[in-house]
């Protein structure tokens, strides 16, 4: 190993552990929050509050924090947005505690990657300049911004090369500072005891024909799931943003339909989501249409005014429309929910291998080969509709627009080589 590889270690080492502190305090804060949400004068009083505070964070402080995380990165990768700003991540922090802590429905990956990545940028500034690029910076703290959210360091990796690399060429020395950058920021998200709500599910699955078809079936669902849940966040995310209005009125008018949405779910869809999927994956008696609530919810949040990511929302409407084909199809609740859970994760972000070893990190090796059909399955399906289709299929915005309600655009492109990022460059 070279002097050179050292130090790029060392600084994966250092800029993993800061970053894992970071996400342990922002996680540790979002788990404050109760379960549901308590229909009180209080709670909805709080709910414009906090979609007023996350707004003008956005607008005041750092425009950046306008979207769900990952794909800010992603426009720093492909340089369309040519400079890092430190003051985004305090802001993108706060402006998604606000939205989160009153019962907007958000998630805490992307602004984790958002952050994790402008940190990561920032430490590697005293690197010597040329040597270790700003995309690789970018890479190392958004996979431990990952990791330490998810508490899935390998995952984090694959992420990082199959979402935020594409095109990109990834060699040995910089894989393995990634992974060295994962590893220590999970390792202090354990330290600081950062809770996963999937630590007690594993599984050990008699592999048989039945399996096979079911995780097919499960799989091409999930693809069509991913396909709705996509449309509709982008669908309310545009509507809410082609209605210019004052700040106050845009927060009142969001509040209001998230509250109705809050109360068709008695309040399920509130905040992460991550506290109710406890009694999807154990077959409990919920609403069959949790899922949609969670999508609209979370396109609803983010078109008035709030902050946040949009996986965790994602991995709920996983489970929650596992649960629902679990009860169709007879097959094993909490296997039918975990496999939903990480295909539409998959189909949603355009990343069949993230998904499987997210299955495998957070269930174990037994679910290896279903998860893996499930999630290519997704993938295949959902492949044009993902939510970084600008980033990865290099397409001009007025092609994108409409997308969701084309279908022949579908069935030409399933067949269409993307191109290759670098011809892009050239």
């Amino acid at each position: 190993m070279t002097a050179w590889n050292m130090r790029i270690f060392l600084f994966a080492l250092l800029s993993g552990s800061v970053i894992g502190g970071l996400i342990s305090l922002f996680v540790r804060m979002l788990e404050l929050r109760p379960a549901g949400f308590s229909f009180t004068w209080h709670a909805i009083l709080l709910l414009p509050a906090g979609l007023i505070a996350s707004a003008f964070l956005c607008k005041k402080a750092a425009p950046e924090i306008d979207g769900f995380g990952t794909e800010e990165v992603l426009s720093l990768v492909e340089k369309e947005t040519r400079k890092e700003r430190l003051r985004v991540v305090p802001a993108r922090f706060f402006a998604t505690l606000a939205t989160i802590s009153v019962g907007g429905s958000a998630g805490k990956t992307g602004p984790s990657v958002q952050m994790g990545a402008l940190l990561c940028a920032f430490l590697g500034a005293g690197v010597e300049k040329g040597r270790l690029p700003k995309e690789s910076m970018l890479f190392l703290g958004a996979a431990a911004g990952f990791s330490a959210v998810l508490g899935a360091p390998f995952t984090a990796v694959i992420f990082a090369k199959e979402t935020l690399a594409k095109g990109h060429t990834l060699r040995i020395p910089l894989l393995g500072a990634l992974t060295v950058a994962s590893l220590s920021s999970a390792l202090v998200a354990s330290l600081c005891n950062v809770q996963y709500f999937y630590e007690s599910l594993q599984f050990e699955i008699p592999w048989n024909g039945r399996l096979v078809l079911l995780s097919l079936v499960v799989g091409i669902a999930s693809g069509l799931v991913s396909i709705f849940h996509v449309s509709l966040v982008n669908t309310l995310k545009r509507a809410g943003a082609a209605f210019p209005m004052p700040l106050f009125l845009r927060a009142l008018l969001g509040s209001s339909f998230l509250l109705g949405l809050l109360l068709l779910s008695g309040g399920m869809v509130a905040g992460l989501g991550e506290k109710s999927l406890g009694s999807l994956f154990s077959g409990g008696d919920v609403s069959p249409f949790a899922w949609i609530l969670k999508s609209a919810a979370t396109g609803v949040t983010v078109a008035f005014g709030g902050n946040g990511g949009i996986v965790s929302p994602t991995l709920f409407v996983g489970v929650a429309s596992g649960n629902v084909l679990a009860h169709w199809l007879s097959f094993d609740c909490s296997l039918c929910c975990a496999l939903a859970m990480v295909a539409v994760f998959a189909g949603t972000i355009n990343a069949p291998f993230t998904g499987l070893f997210l299955a495998v990190e957070l269930f174990g090796v037994g679910i290896t080969l279903p998860a893996a059909l499930a999630c290519f399955a997704a993938y295949w399906i959902s492949r044009p509709w993902n939510l970084y289709a600008r980033f990865h299929f290099l397409e001009s915005r007025e092609r994108l627009v409409g997308r969701e309600c084309r279908m022949w655009t579908y069935l030409a492109e399933l067949f269409q080589k993307p191109h290759d990022h670098r011809q892009k460059n050239k």
